[in-house]
């Protein structure tokens, strides 16, 4: 009883900051500069004008944006009615739309994806998780908990063996930005004679809508081509902790100690071993550990590991994986991932400044803990999966065990995965 009475505290005071915070978003006007962007690029559109054009943008925004539109040409329609309102009336249906879609989301992993037990210290790992990555989202005006609401909606139907309907999520979840039809590669493990026809369906699907988003409007899709993938890798630091920004930091930072530089295509060179890497070894570990909602956790984080450009924000897709795992593994492992942001031994304020051959660890550290973070989990995954599963136990959950807990009722992907202790 007493447990329980600290529990719904703990939620009561999680719901009130969490309200807080949206509050705190919704006064400012200057929030949500995504959105800011997709209802001067609608207004755009509506007008016949190029919402690819900066200066276009600019003009209707009456000040300098540094951005323009970067999803292709048919997603414009998704932001023409809130294009039809004053922009402060859009504003605050749009934030009141995604706080709607966050509930639809958090609601989604506890109904699909974990046990009932898990309360509040979930909800505060939504909170705090990958740099706050949620309330970043929420800042930012961005479409990423759409997307991830889609592709967790899809995730859940691929556990179920419904592979049209994941099918269909997924490349609704690819509307925007397009890199997560990459998860159509699921299919590959699946237990389904037909998983290359429903593959090969998926992907034709994708190219008819961007067929269709082409066909639309030639000129402005080709904009799109030219203007957006062309440039979608600049940025670096916290607001893009991908790994390709990461070795870029890294070697511009001893180019200024050494003096040495290393070709873009050497660096280039360097991401595509790595991400190779990743890749192999987490098919390897697959390929030991045949259980689905591993395989699926797993390829969330190759995800953020191999994009070249992984946003702040993109890292909600970490949430319920990293959860999974640092639940089911041991202290240490907790303890390890979440002092890792803390490990900034220096104030610079102060005047303190790193020790010699440290500084530039320390710079990565500080931009970059979140990457870190991922990495840390994929090593837990891989630690499990080749030193803690025992040979016997391959490949996972049996046919007859899957479908003695069917019989009973219950998804089979609510039963969590068995570690070894």
């Amino acid at each position: 009883m007493k447990k329980k009475f600290w529990e719904k505290l703990a939620m009561v005071a999680l719901l009130i900051y969490g309200l807080g915070l949206i509050v705190k978003i919704a006064q400012n006007d200057n929030n949500q500069w995504d959105f800011w962007i997709y209802y001067n690029s609608a207004r755009a559109h509506a007008l016949g004008l190029n919402p690819y054009d900066e200066k276009v943008l600019s003009e209707l925004a009456q000040g300098t944006l540094r951005f323009c539109f970067a999803y292709p040409p048919l997603t414009l329609y998704f932001f023409r009615p809130f294009a039809m309102l004053d922009f402060n009336t859009a504003f605050h249906l749009y934030l009141s739309l995604k706080c709607l879609l966050l509930i639809g989301l958090i609601y989604w992993w506890e109904k699909a994806f974990l046990q009932k037990e898990d309360g509040a210290l979930f909800y505060f790992f939504c909170l705090v998780g990958f740099n706050a990555a949620i309330y970043i989202d929420l800042g930012a005006g961005n479409v990423s908990i759409l997307e991830q609401l889609l592709m967790w909606l899809a995730f859940a139907f691929y556990l179920k063996r419904r592979w049209l309907l994941f099918c269909a999520f997924i490349l609704l979840a690819s509307a925007f930005k397009m890199v997560p039809i990459v998860f159509l590669a699921l299919l590959w493990f699946a237990e389904e004679k037909k998983k290359y026809l429903y593959f090969a369906g998926a992907s034709l699907g994708f190219c008819v809508m961007m067929l269709l988003s082409y066909l639309v409007s030639p000129f402005l899709f080709e904009e799109f081509v030219r203007d957006t993938i062309g440039r979608a890798d600049w940025e670096r630091g916290i607001v893009n902790p991908s790994t390709l920004a990461c070795l870029r930091e890294a070697f511009d930072l001893l180019a200024g100690k050494t003096g040495v530089m290393v070709p873009q295509l050497a660096q280039r060179a360097l991401f595509v071993a790595i991400a190779a890497a990743v890749v192999v070894v987490t098919w390897r570990a697959m390929s030991i550990k045949r259980d689905s909602l591993i395989s699926l956790y797993l390829a969330c984080l190759v995800y953020a590991l191999i994009m070249p450009r992984f946003k702040d924000y993109s890292y909600i897709i970490l949430i319920l994986p990293a959860y999974f795992i640092l639940k089911k593994m041991n202290v240490k492992a907790w303890v390890f991932i979440l002092l890792l942001p803390l490990l900034y031994p220096v104030n610079p304020a102060n005047g303190i400044l790193p020790m010699p051959g440290f500084d530039i660890m320390v710079k990565l550290l500080s931009e970059y803990y979140t990457l870190f973070m991922a990495y840390g989990i994929w090593t837990l995954y891989m630690y499990e999966a080749f030193m803690l599963t025992p040979r016997a136990s391959q490949p996972g959950i049996s046919t007859a065990a899957s479908n003695q807990q069917q019989m009973k009722g219950a998804p089979p992907w609510q039963e969590p995965a068995n570690f070894a202790p």
